[in-house]
């Protein structure tokens, strides 16, 4: 350095692959390293989306589709357990659009987090897609199988839409009640006790009687403090 100069500086910038900058760096930097952060992220939010279909409340309707088995795994147990697994996937499909609705339209009705994920939250997109999966893909797979399935799901999905959408028909004492009956018997017909037909067992429609009761009673207590 000569006489009469300025010394130099050293200029450190932001930019620099320092390893000392850390989570401090530019942000393209910072979103390097933490991918694992934004996959967790994202699949977070999609099991969010799942859990907005509240698949605790209604499943245990769907496993009353496998208690034809008890009676009749030793006659023709292939065909049984094919048609009581279609039937039940299709079943699960109807009553997780008919609960995801009902979850999308109460959110700002429903107080408790336990009965509904979604309360006072603003649904992601992922609900709605969610949501259109169950139902176009119930309809698709009964269609493809044979018509009474393909009517039966019609039906379950047309009374959850009509439940909790339009006409919102869960307002009306009466109809409340024979919407969301018209959302679950039409299920049985996917559940028989003969393989080979369409003929609802009847232990399937004991059960998902019972069922629905208990569902109706369950309802209106964890609502007792809304109405």
């Amino acid at each position: 350095m000569s006489p009469g100069q300025d010394p130099p500086i050293a200029v450190l910038t932001c930019d620099a692959p320092h390893p000392s900058l850390g989570l401090h760096g530019p942000p393209a930097r910072r979103a390097a390293l933490q991918p694992e952060t934004h996959a967790g992220a994202h699949v977070a939010d999609w099991f969010d989306a799942v859990a907005a279909l509240r698949a605790g409340q209604w499943s245990r309707f769907v496993v009353v589709a496998w208690l034809p088995l008890a009676w009749r795994w030793r006659e023709d147990p292939s065909a049984l357990w094919g048609h009581a697994l279609a039937g039940a996937g299709l079943a699960a499909a109807c009553l997780a659009w008919a609960y995801g609705v009902n979850a999308w339209t109460d959110r700002r009705a429903d107080r408790s987090a336990l009965k509904n994920p979604l309360v006072n939250r603003r649904p992601s997109w992922r609900v709605a897609v969610a949501l259109a999966a169950c139902a176009i893909g119930a309809l698709s797979v009964a269609a493809l199988w044979r018509w009474p399935a393909a009517v039966a799901v019609a039906a379950s999905l047309t009374a959850g839409g009509a439940y909790s959408v339009w006409p919102r028909w869960k307002a009306a004492p009466i109809l409340s009640t024979l919407t969301n009956a018209a959302i679950f018997l039409p299920l049985t017909v996917l559940l028989p006790y003969d393989p080979g037909t369409f003929a609802p067992s009847r232990v399937v429609i004991v059960g998902f009687a019972v069922l629905l009761c208990q569902n109706q009673l369950v309802h209106e207590l964890a609502d007792r403090d809304e109405d």
